[in-house]
């Protein structure tokens, strides 16, 4: 029956370093409830939800739903987080408070204000100069409104510099925009004073409107770096919703009663041993009402109804229905077919009809959890290293700059203090380190918004920082290089009794590998007889390297020619002509023993996606070192190398 929620609250959480120890820690640390029932602060029937979601690098989001059946039980809000604080901070892990963000929030006004204010006073100004007579009186309005414009934009610079002058920290931009609106004042004060008069447009808008202006264009690179900083931030946050835009918040689920979900995972469990038909399955589902729930609150055992086009948000088998899904983000693999009691990992797309799974995994230990919780492990701080050599070559340029600006004019003679003082300015606002920062920070965002685009991640941007030039790249062959539509080629040694026991392991435990496809299409094209399914005991490698099960009564094994010889099954050394030809071109060789005895093998040939091998020249050509990751033996990786130019080291 449906629990109602009694209690929900998030936590940022900083210091997790992966969902084997830390995501686990959290989990069980958090999951004791007796400590609230004994206080009298949960009910005891309280069942616990967890999930997570990653927040920023090395900071997660925990999402903790208390669900109880007292409808009427009050929950104390305030002691419940502090005991769950209390409990995670235990393990000595840092809650970040959500509260440090709020004054960046209110900050973010104030650079257009900034500029909203700055355009107003450059427009006034204008407005004066062209309406009244030149005077005295107009031109010490001007520069006041010019002055206090600009120094009062400008004042988290002005007040940063005059508190670094106790320390001695000059080598900042507050110290840069301070110094070039000192200047700029004392610019026009020398002109107000020598032509109090003047009505030329030239002197107004370089001593009035001229240091507004600049500092106007300093306030918009503030903004602009505020906005690319938070862009920066959200491209960089790849989580649930930005890697799967399909996952959506709720679910719906199948309401039974605990009558009812007994019996329904009684007949699931029967099933696996004896297919059987699917009517009881749907009759009961048929039966029970449709409840939406959120996402992290669904847990093991419940049964829930995923759409077309949705994402399957937890661990999952199929109960009830046929579709196609789409795990590529996870496995590389495009199109998978599912039927009954095949496993769906979450974060795959349902492609196909409405189907109705039963969830083996909460949200929190779900496949794409552990994913993320690799991906956004804490980094390990690094003590920030100044450059001394850049220190000092761009202080020798600044101060070989200003000392240019004083003796070309000086050799030229027609040097001159408003001269001076004009080259002086814009020297230091040309060598501004906000300048730098966005010459840095615009073309980050733009590698981000293009890789995004592309559909390329990585696991820790931060390494773009560190890494001048990626000197190395690994590819993996099968599913990555070639596509998924490999095909048989040709076979030597195998019979057709052993064509059909090879057809019902990869039918059954292939999980949509591309060679696995590939067996089952040539058995379902060039054979035709009935198939006993006879199948027990099947099981992967560990290491992805073959399968092996109880086919018909005899022990099956088909892999590459490491995995034989580890399951003490010798290979021919000396293949035939036929065959050895063949994988000197890049064939994939499937080998296939019966009962420990040697029976054959099958070779299949690789198409090799369109457009790839321009992409591997380019690299080449850039000098990057180009590696091929297989299964296959070494003659059959060589020889898809030579077949494809030697491109691969």
């Amino acid at each position: 029956m449906t629990q109602h929620i009694i209690y929900k609250d998030t936590f940022l959480i900083s210091g997790i370093m992966c969902y084997q120890g830390c995501g686990k820690t959290i989990q069980a640390i958090t999951s004791d409830l007796q400590a609230f029932k004994d206080q009298k602060i949960l009910p005891n029937d309280a069942n616990l939800i967890i999930d997570a979601e990653p927040q920023s690098f090395g900071v997660h989001k925990l999402i903790v739903t208390v669900q109880s059946d007292s409808v009427d039980f009050k929950t104390n809000g305030l002691k419940t987080r502090k005991l769950f604080k209390e409990q995670i901070e235990s393990a000595a892990f840092t809650i970040i408070d959500e509260s440090n963000d709020e004054p960046h929030k209110k900050r973010n006004w104030e650079n257009a204000v900034n500029i909203l204010i700055n355009l107003s006073s450059m427009a006034i100004i204008l407005t004066l100069s062209m309406i009244f007579p030149p005077s005295i009186l107009l031109t010490t309005g001007l520069g006041v409104l010019s002055f206090a414009t600009s120094g009062f934009t400008s004042r988290s610079y002005l007040m940063s510099f005059f508190n670094n002058l106790r320390t001695q920290d000059l080598g900042n931009m507050s110290s840069a925009v301070a110094l070039g609106w000192f200047l700029a004042l004392a610019h026009a004060l020398y002109h107000s004073i020598a032509m109090p008069l003047s009505t030329s447009f030239s002197m107004m808008f370089m001593s009035f409107i001229m240091p507004i202006m600049l500092i106007t264009i300093i306030n918009g690179m503030d903004e602009l770096k505020r906005l690319i900083m938070n862009k920066s931030k959200k491209m960089q946050l790849h989580g649930i919703h930005s890697l799967f835009p399909q996952m959506t918040d709720k679910y719906l689920v199948h309401d039974l009663s605990l009558e009812h979900q007994e019996q329904l995972t009684q007949i699931i469990e029967n099933r696996k041993e004896n297919p059987c038909d699917s009517s009881p399955v749907e009759r009961l589902l048929q039966q029970s009402p449709l409840v939406l729930k959120r996402k992290n609150s669904l847990s093991k055992g419940q049964f829930i109804q995923v759409k077309s086009g949705e994402c399957f948000p937890v661990d999952c088998i199929v109960i009830h229905g046929n579709t196609l899904v789409d795990s590529s983000l996870l496995t590389g693999e495009l199109l998978q077919e599912k039927q009954i009691s095949d496993f769906i990992p979450a974060g795959s797309i349902n492609l196909g009809q409405t189907i109705s799974v039963c969830v083996i995994e909460n949200s929190y230990n779900s496949t794409i959890n552990r994913l993320l919780f690799k991906s956004n492990r804490a980094q390990e701080s690094q003590a920030a290293q100044t450059n001394q050599q850049f220190t000092y070559y761009y202080g020798a340029l600044i101060a070989l700059g200003i000392t240019a600006a004083v003796l070309i004019p000086l050799i030229l003679g027609v040097l001159t203090i408003p001269l001076f003082l004009q080259n002086v300015t814009g020297i230091l606002f040309a060598v501004c380190p906000c300048t730098i920062g966005i010459s840095h920070e615009l073309p980050h965002i733009l590698s981000l918004y293009y890789r995004n685009i592309q559909g390329i991640r990585l696991t820790n941007e931060d390494l773009l920082n560190h890494k001048s030039k990626i000197h190395t790249v690994v590819f993996d062959k099968t599913g990555t290089l070639t596509t998924g539509s490999s095909e048989i080629d040709s076979y030597e040694g195998i019979s057709p009794a052993v064509w059909q026991r090879i057809y019902l392991l990869e039918r059954n435990y292939g999980a949509e590998h591309p060679l696995a496809k590939a067996l089952c299409n040539y058995y379902e094209e060039y054979f035709s007889s009935p198939c006993i399914d006879d199948l027990r005991d099947g099981q992967r490698d560990l290491k992805n390297r073959g399968i092996s099960g109880i086919v018909q009564g005899k022990k099956i094994l088909l892999g590459n020619a490491a995995y034989l010889t580890d399951s003490g099954i010798q290979i021919p050394v000396h293949q035939s002509a036929q065959i050895a030809e063949k994988l000197a071109l890049g064939y994939s060789a499937v080998y296939v023993a019966e009962d420990q005895q040697y029976m054959g093998v099958i070779l299949i040939k690789h198409q090799i996606r369109p457009h790839i091998l321009p992409a591997l020249q380019r690299l080449k050509q850039e000098g990057i070192k180009i590696i091929l990751l297989t299964g296959d033996q070494i003659a059959s990786a060589q020889g898809f190398n030579q077949q494809h130019g030697n491109i691969f080291a």
